[in-house]
């Protein structure tokens, strides 16, 4: 899976933390075939898009 943190989080040092030790737990627990959840920086995912246009 992956994930886009965006808002106030997009920029917190310890939304990596956040996101494997809460959410990656949570979704491996629910989620059947979940093995895995990485974080894609937003800045540089719009800046692709972008380019895609």
């Amino acid at each position: 899976m992956r994930a886009i943190i965006v808002g106030s989080g997009a920029g917190c040092s310890m939304s990596q933390s956040t996101l494997t030790n809460f959410v990656e737990g949570t979704l491996k627990a629910k989620v059947p075939g979940v093995t895995e959840v990485v974080v894609l920086d937003d800045a540089k995912e719009r800046f692709i898009e972008t380019l895609k246009r």
